[in-house]
């Protein structure tokens, strides 16, 4: 039997009983005298679970040396051996172990949110693919409790209540859960607090606490 294949178009052929058959399945054409006992010809694509968290806002968060073990999520379906990839470099102080599919170490140095590449590859070369981001805040300086006109950086915190209010290395934010680019305006334990970001800057500004 003489076949023709396009690249990994084929999801199945099959040919029984000695018939001469005559296949057009998606771009492959297949023709001539079939021979007894031929069973399939399969190309599985591997995907991930749409269960994953990975993508979700705002991705991957680290902090200046604070250890990390991150497990990302394991792949199903396409032709095995699976083997994952991790694109472009992680964060410095961060590797990629494809064996185990985790980010560890402990990184060095703030990032701001940078996007990167999941993506795993079966034994023909099918691929799928998942984006997410990674921020690296700095080693959070405290500045004790917020009061109105203390000013922080990136990586300065201060405390409202129980709570911590902290700028990201990318110049969001963050109070407790609650993540913001230009201003905060919240009441958390009774407190009402306010705290703006400085135009043009990364700094932000506490306008005030009551």
């Amino acid at each position: 039997m003489h076949m023709f294949f396009s690249r990994r178009q084929l999801v199945s052929i099959r040919t029984t009983r000695c018939r001469v058959a005559s296949y057009l399945a998606f771009s492959i054409l297949v023709f001539g005298a079939a021979s007894c006992g031929v069973t399939e010809v399969e190309d599985l694509f591997p995907s991930f679970p749409t269960t994953h968290t990975l993508t979700s806002i705002p991705g991957l968060e680290y902090t200046v040396g604070e250890a990390v073990n991150e497990t990302l999520p394991r792949a199903t379906g396409g032709n095995p051996p699976l083997t994952y990839s991790v694109t472009p470099t992680l964060p410095t102080g961060l590797s990629f172990n494809a064996t185990s599919r985790t980010i560890n170490g402990t990184p060095t140095t703030p990032q701001p949110h940078t996007e990167y590449d999941y993506t795993v590859t079966d034994d023909d070369g099918d691929t799928s693919t998942i984006g997410f981001g990674i921020t690296v805040a700095a080693a959070t300086r405290s500045l004790g409790v917020c009061r109105a006109g203390l000013v922080l950086s990136p990586g300065d915190s201060c405390t409202v209540g129980s709570e911590r209010f902290e700028v990201l290395p990318d110049g969001r934010g963050r109070l407790g859960f609650f993540t913001a680019g230009t201003g905060i305006y919240i009441t958390v334990q009774g407190l009402s607090f306010a705290a703006t970001r400085i135009p043009g800057t990364n700094t932000w500004r506490i306008d005030s606490v009551s």
